[in-house]
């Protein structure tokens, strides 16, 4: 199950004046534009609104932390030499802290902007650029894969299209590291007319117009989405906003039932079985 959702606004960039998108989820375009104004188009975060980009930059380092002890939980760890694939990886400051542990990860993203500021920080880092759902390597290249609030952008089939892409360049036996932040809850559903109502009340306010930012999923979508793919789902693990750990538990029938509250992100760690079975 997903639904749509929007915002007006991250961090002080007013999203209806990036890219003029309004009834789909953004594209190349809009990213491009939206890192080079987050970035100041020097490779820094812009002063505006600096403090609450700290605080994100605090965060995303958090889920890197996550991600690099999930990887290393299921046998990824940099004694093994292995390549890990950071989809998606924006300004990659997740990303970074796998880097600081010693992996070696190769950065991918729609546009260029965001990894060219990247650079600045870590210039011997191999940068990719094109799609996701038509990832730009050979088949079987990597060790791990991470995914960081990439999914939120993609329809349905386009979200399949990117996990069939993601199992294709995992070696057999290969991990991935996926984090959704846009998780639909029972409240979400609840609320959704409301927030339509209050959406069109605040269409024309200062702030701008609400640009559609994504969809949520529920747990069950992220799940079917990876087992879809032919990717085993190995746990569960519920972060807060911050990136601090609430829960972990193994997949469960009954997690299409769970919603999330707004501050909780979803890390899914999932492996390519070394004998793929037909689905």
């Amino acid at each position: 199950m997903k639904q749509a959702y929007y915002e007006n606004e991250w961090q002080g960039l007013i999203l209806s004046e990036i890219g003029g998108r309004s009834d789909a989820p953004a594209g190349i375009r809009f990213y491009r534009d939206f890192y080079d104004r987050l970035h100041g188009g020097d490779g820094r975060i812009a002063r505006e609104g600096s403090v609450a980009r700290s605080d994100w930059i605090a965060q995303k380092r958090n889920v890197g932390l996550r991600m690099t002890e999930t990887l290393g939980r299921h046998g990824l760890t940099p004694m093994t030499r292995q390549r890990v694939l950071a989809v998606g990886a924006g300004s990659a400051f997740a990303e970074e802290v796998l880097l600081e542990a010693g992996y070696t990860v190769d950065c991918f993203d729609c546009q260029t902007t965001s990894l060219q500021a990247f650079r600045t920080r870590r210039a011997a880092t191999a940068l990719l650029v094109g799609d996701v759902e038509r990832l730009p390597v050979a088949a079987s290249a990597y060790g791990g894969v991470t995914c960081v609030a990439v999914e939120y952008a993609l329809d349905d089939s386009g979200y399949a299209r990117m996990m069939r892409e993601i199992a294709r360049v995992l070696v057999p036996g290969g991990i991935l590291t996926l984090v959704s932040a846009s998780n639909l809850a029972a409240r979400d559903v609840l609320l959704a007319w409301p927030r339509r109502l209050k959406r069109q009340a605040n269409s024309s306010r200062s702030k701008g117009r609400p640009v559609m930012w994504g969809y949520r999923r529920s747990v069950d979508g992220h799940v079917r989405c990876a087992t879809a793919a032919g990717l085993d789902v190995l746990e569960l693990i519920g972060l807060t906003r911050s990136g601090e750990v609430v829960w972990t538990r193994k997949p469960r029938t009954l997690d299409r039932f769970i919603g999330f509250t707004s501050s909780t992100q979803l890390l899914l760690a999932c492996i390519r079985p070394f004998h793929q079975s037909r689905r």
